[in-house]
């Protein structure tokens, strides 16, 4: 019997575009997939990841009291 370990299932997140948007997103995703060669998958990860680290390097420290 196979067992599924909680690291072997993928977690799907749907994201939607207005009609008045779609058209342009769509392209823009298009140039980007071919710019960095990759997926639509990999671009959103790609470019989540550099806009969290932009994020983290634009916070400054707490200092503790």
């Amino acid at each position: 019997m196979q067992t599924l370990d909680t690291q072997d299932v993928q977690v799907k997140r749907v994201i939607s575009y207005g009609s008045y948007e779609a058209k342009s997103l769509i392209k823009m995703e298009e140039v980007l997939c071919k710019f960095f060669e990759t997926n639509r998958s990999g671009l959103f990860k790609k470019l989540l990841r550099r806009g969290f680290e932009q994020y983290k390097l634009s916070i400054e420290p707490i200092q503790a009291i």
